[in-house]
């Protein structure tokens, strides 16, 4: 009974020393009980995994021996941000809403962790589809039609239609209109066969109706651009602008330049925009207002080229 006592003592201080052993390797490993987190995420830096700094901040040094000891530090109250848990060691600058010509508030100031936010001042809007306002022009006024809908500065105003006019008065400028238009005829035809024959007025002047598109690449948009840019409207250039793929600086440089002239900011951008499309501008112009149902305008840019194109044949050089 002794000797077997004595066996299973030395197994019980064999076990105890194998447990010693290996509670002292644990304690002397460096990274043994370290429960390292990075609650944003974390980056490679150098060959090392580094916790991301949070929203609101950057980097100030890198982190070395482990992922948490890098240093982050805010942005500059009011003039940087950053929205996003980064790696960067610089901050975004926040937006300005004090340019002396964009009309602009600030909505939502800049903090460590959020861009400011800019909206218009009171009579001006926008239609930006950033969320924030890069420039405002002024909200139109009904002056004779009065208001349906007021400008809220993300909206134009919308102005009450304006009165129709009578049955018995469109009959009678149509009749005037009719009568007119026969005089100019007949003295036209009459001028016509003094000068040259019926056949050269019918292969010059009509010349545009058989062959229209064609015609209009050989059209010159730069003696039609104040009438095309009132024509359209700011709104309808800048469609036009986007889809031809301008930048959104180009086209707001044009307001600033301008600033509460919607009608010499759209002169500027269509100069511009027909610089780009060169030769083909009238008929680029004609193609895009018919594919977006712009069947009016384009109607009123097309009768406007026309109409030149009889002045030319009624008075040649």
């Amino acid at each position: 009974m002794a000797t077997t006592g004595l066996k299973y003592r030395w197994i019980y201080f064999l076990l105890l020393a194998i447990g010693t052993l290996v509670t002292s390797a644990i304690t002397d490993d460096p990274n043994a009980g370290k429960n390292e987190v990075c609650a944003d995420g974390t980056y490679q830096h150098n060959g090392k995994t580094c916790c991301l700094c949070a929203p609101g901040q950057k980097v100030l040094k890198h982190c070395t021996d482990s992922p948490t000891n890098g240093e982050c530090v805010f942005c500059e109250e009011g003039k940087t941000y950053r929205e996003e848990p980064n790696s960067q060691t610089t901050c975004e600058a926040c937006d300005s809403c004090s340019h002396p010509n964009a009309n602009l508030e600030v909505v939502e100031r800049c903090t460590t962790s959020r861009n400011a936010k800019c909206g218009c001042q009171k009579g001006y809007y926008c239609d930006s589809e950033k969320g924030s306002c890069v420039v405002c022009q002024s909200c139109d006024k009904c002056e004779s039609t009065g208001i349906k809908i007021a400008c809220n500065g993300t909206s134009n105003t919308v102005c009450n239609e304006s009165q129709g006019i009578s049955g018995g008065t469109i009959a009678g400028i149509v009749i005037a209109v009719l009568l007119i238009l026969a005089i100019l005829v007949t003295g036209g035809v009459i001028w016509w066969k003094k000068t040259r024959s019926i056949a050269s007025i019918v292969s010059h002047c009509f010349f545009f109706a058989s062959q229209e598109l064609e015609y209009l690449n050989e059209v010159d948009i730069k003696p039609h651009l104040a009438d095309i840019a009132q024509i359209l409207g700011w709104k309808d250039m800048v469609y036009i602008a986007r889809k031809s793929k301008m930048l959104d600086t180009t086209i707001d440089s044009c307001q600033l330049n301008h600033p509460n002239d919607t009608e010499e900011s759209t002169v500027e951008l269509l100069q511009k925009w027909s610089e780009i499309k060169g030769r083909t501008g009238v008929r680029s112009l004609v193609q895009m207002l018919n594919a977006s149902r712009k069947q009016d305008k384009k109607e009123r840019i097309l009768k406007l080229i026309k109409n030149d194109t009889n002045n030319e044949c009624s008075n040649p050089v």
